[in-house]
């Protein structure tokens, strides 16, 4: 409507005017800031416009302790919660991703410790433009960090008396110098 209220008029297919010059995107997105909640296990990713979901290529973005990093890693399985285009893209981190972070004892366990950076390949924006590459040393630093808070719990274990081997599967990765053997008690049913 315009300022007296009045409507604006509907033009037909059959009656629509060409543009006079049309200038296509070639502005590339760019990541403008990274969450990361690793006791719900997702990454969230703002971008500074709409992105492709569906082109969405995780092993194009890369953890790290520092920009520049002395310890990083790359994701591999992860994948986005939704694949519908949005400025803001969150992944769920896989098992294995998880598990191999919580593994890195100096990488994103607090904020200071948590960067990222991301290949110019990792999504496309709504016209083809790939990401503006984030360097090694211009990582960004996360912007909301937090913590694993979920103890691990014990999954099965397997007990082979012919080796004298006690073998115990955990619900994520566990710092093995934490295991007191002399705590552990085994009974039968």
């Amino acid at each position: 409507a315009d300022m007296n209220g009045n409507l604006l008029m509907t033009v037909t297919t059959a009656a629509a005017v060409r543009a006079g010059t049309f200038t296509a995107d070639t502005v590339p997105p760019s990541v403008q800031s990274f969450s990361l909640d690793m006791d719900a296990g997702t990454l969230e990713l703002s971008f500074s416009e709409t992105v492709q979901t569906s082109t969405l290529n995780v092993s194009g973005l890369v953890l790290q302790d520092a920009a520049p990093h002395t310890v990083e890693y790359r994701l591999t399985t992860s994948v986005a919660a939704a694949a519908t285009p949005s400025a803001v893209v969150i992944l769920n981190l896989s098992v294995a991703d998880t598990n191999a972070i919580k593994a890195l004892i100096v990488l994103a366990t607090v904020r200071n410790n948590t960067y990222l950076r991301a290949e110019g390949t990792t999504v496309l924006d709504m016209a083809g433009n790939g990401l503006v590459p984030i360097a090694d040393a211009s990582a960004l630093l996360v912007d909301r960090y937090r913590a694993n808070s979920r103890a691990p719990s014990l999954l099965w274990f397997d007990l082979n008396m012919s080796a004298a081997v006690l073998t115990m599967k955990f619900s994520e990765t566990v710092n093995v110098t934490s295991v007191a053997p002399q705590l552990l008690t085994l009974q039968s049913a």
